[in-house]
């Protein structure tokens, strides 16, 4: 194990508005560059297993990209109470352009043991495997364990093995991922539509403390018709009065891609949209001839609804559907063009697949439909 002063990197290496991981005897360090100088932090989040320096640097500090925990630079101090403690900051010097971390004889036995670690890992692996319910979790968990799954968090020894025995565990294929720290994985079984999940595991000589659940992703939905209910088309045609502009994605004639948020999307039938294009020889309208494929996206940061939509884009020619499309845009749009110089634009929905929100459980009401579905 090394002590003392490591050489770690080149100051250059360190980017100015980010960090930068460095590993020294199995020791994950942070380095950071700030307008007074270099320092470093372990790079480890004291609340949630997660590496700092993949989250955000703001003027003086790292947050968490797991939990949005913050820590100073300089200190290491934990801020907003999110972290139940301070990370470890370690001195710097730079030397010719050279960084130098002085580590402590004392940071050698920060190493877990391995053996401890795998014996437990057999033991959680064990448990669920078997469908062990709540009262065989119960003695290897610390008095007071916690458990949090986005969105929920739960306190104390009989609260997280009632979850852990719960249902939701005992429909999957248990395994141990091969990477740092106890992390097990539950595969779907074959031939079922459930979702898996990681569960990551903390512990110290008094029982497991911590458990985080992380939901993996979906497997894809079964297809339903091409049909948009009447939430999801009333969720589309309030976006802009929402504060929630619509995102749209397409290619011009030379390939190059273009996104822009709109506010004038609306709902013409189940399986179509239209919205108002201002200029009928540039942007949109000019691209749809050359390119129909567009691709839109719907998110309420609220509730966590999120729709993907693909679909084929056309200039609608005939006034009836001009006027159509026109007359229901909102006033603010239609304030910007008086004299209807642009074009309708009609989308000819293919797929669209989301969600009407996120609880603890995953996905409320998700949704994949496609055009051509029986």
């Amino acid at each position: 194990m090394s002590s003392g002063w490591v050489k770690v990197c080149r100051e250059d290496e360190i980017p100015a508005d980010e960090g930068k991981q460095v590993e020294v005897d199995g020791i994950a360090i942070g380095l950071y560059r700030l307008e007074d100088g270099c320092y470093a932090l372990n790079d480890i989040c004291t609340h949630a297993f997660a590496h700092l320096t993949t989250g955000w640097v703001e003027d003086d500090t790292v947050e968490c990209p797991l939990h949005h925990a913050r820590f100073e630079i300089r200190t290491g101090k934990a801020l907003d109470g999110i972290a139940p403690e301070d990370v470890e900051a370690y001195a710097v010097k730079v030397e010719d352009g050279d960084v130098y971390v002085e580590l402590g004889a004392g940071d050698e036995g920060a190493a877990p043991d391995e053996g401890t670690d795998s014996q437990l890992a057999d033991t959680l692996l064990e448990l669920l495997k078997s469908g062990a319910g709540a009262g065989e979790w119960k003695p290897i968990l610390a008095e007071a364990a916690e458990f949090e799954v986005l969105g929920s968090h739960l306190q104390g020894s009989d609260a997280v093995a009632e979850r852990l025995g719960g249902t939701e565990t005992k429909h999957l294929e248990w395994s141990r991922l091969e990477k740092p720290g106890c992390i097990l994985i539950g595969q779907p079984r074959s031939a079922t539509n459930d979702r898996g999940m990681a569960l990551m595991f903390a512990s110290t000589e008094v029982g497991v403390t911590r458990v985080s659940q992380q939901n993996l992703a979906m497997p894809p939905r079964p297809a339903m018709p091409m049909a948009m209910d009447a939430a999801i088309r009333e969720r589309i045609d309030n976006a802009l009065a929402a504060k929630r502009p619509m995102s749209l994605s397409y290619v011009d004639a030379e390939g190059r891609p273009h996104l822009s948020l709109r506010g004038s999307i609306l709902s013409i039938a189940d399986d179509q949209l239209g919205l108002w294009a201002r200029s009928a020889e540039t942007g949109l309208a000019a691209a749809v001839s050359a390119n129909a494929n567009v691709a839109l996206l719907y998110r309420d940061e609220e509730t966590r609804a999120t729709y993907q939509i693909r679909g084929r884009a056309s200039v609608a020619e005939d006034e009836a559907t001009r006027a159509q499309i026109y007359n229901a845009m909102p006033k603010v749009e239609r304030d910007h063009d008086f004299a209807m110089l642009g074009s309708a634009i009609v989308i000819e929905l293919d797929v669209v697949e989301g969600w009407a929100g996120i609880g603890p459980n995953g996905p409320i009401n998700p949704v994949r439909m496609v055009r051509g579905q029986a």
